[in-house]
């Protein structure tokens, strides 16, 4: 939950898409090359991903032990935001914990 309330634009990032090409990490979107060509940027040889930057990291983690949602996690989720948005939520105990642990870590610091 804290990778999608601090970090969003890696929470929804494709780990080994980003150890192929190159991302800018203020906008979080690969760069492309040439500019303004749809194409993105491959990652050169010998360069290294946010993860693997010694003394940085990244928020996410690695590839092999990631710090993100699971699938399931995710739908959840986007079901809580569903249901804040119209403010309606269903009247089902499922549904009141999940929206509890999503509360708690929204507003764990």
């Amino acid at each position: 939950m804290r990778l999608w309330l601090t970090h969003p634009h890696l929470a929804v990032r494709d780990c080994t898409h980003c150890l192929a090409f190159v991302y800018d990490e203020r906008t979080g979107r690969p760069v492309e090359y040439p500019a303004g060509s749809g194409q993105w940027m491959p990652r050169p040889a010998g360069t290294a991903s946010l993860c693997q930057t010694p003394g940085l990291g990244c928020p996410k983690g690695t590839p092999t032990s990631p710090r993100s949602l699971t699938a399931a996690n995710q739908q959840a989720y986007q079901f809580d935001c569903e249901c804040r948005a119209v403010g309606h939520y269903p009247d089902d105990p499922l549904v009141r914990r999940h929206a509890l642990l999503i509360r708690t870590a929204e507003s764990t610091p």
